[in-house]
């Protein structure tokens, strides 16, 4: 999918998302103790991803996840965290341009929570940036947040694009 940037919508739209994703990960992320964050961003990501594609959702994700760094240095870059997010756009911009159905979705939050929560940080934080001393020490606890945020995806997804008329509402 080729998105025109010269169109104020398009950049108006991915620039709200942005912004979105940046509000969302700011004031609506929870965690539960040291290890387990759980973030309501995916599903900005995956509306910019029904509406531009790959393009639209890694441009999303990359940007908002630049802006938090920006907003935020203290709490340092993380180069695994900033892969999975460009992984989770890809992925969900393959999943969910076009026509969306419960497959997809299925795929979705498999892969995402398979590649994003799970094998990507945990490599990056054990092997790259060493901030776990062995992937034992972290995998239990990003395979449980993997697997309850696989559950609240496919849940979320599902109202949101097959059962629900929300996106028509506004114009996605």
């Amino acid at each position: 999918m080729q998105i025109n940037f010269q169109k104020t919508k398009v950049v108006t739209t991915i620039a709200i998302l942005t912004a979105l994703s940046v509000v969302f990960s700011l004031f609506f992320t929870f965690r539960v103790g040291n290890m387990l964050k759980f973030s309501p961003v995916f599903i900005i990501i995956a509306l910019a991803a029904k509406s531009y594609g790959v393009i639209g959702a890694t441009l999303v994700a990359v940007a908002s996840d630049f802006i938090q760094y920006l907003m935020f240095p203290s709490n340092g870059f993380s180069i695994g965290i900033f892969v999975s997010n460009v992984l989770l756009g890809i992925i969900f911009g393959f999943c969910f341009y076009g026509e969306i159905n419960f497959k997809k979705i299925l795929c979705a939050a498999t892969l995402s929570q398979t590649v994003c929560t799970v094998l990507i940080p945990s490599v990056f934080w054990v092997y790259i940036e060493k901030w776990y001393p062995t992937i034992s020490s972290i995998i239990y606890w990003r395979l449980l947040q993997a697997v309850i945020m696989f559950f609240i995806m496919i849940i979320l997804f599902y109202i949101i694009f097959i059962k629900s008329n929300f996106l028509k509402k506004i114009g996605f």
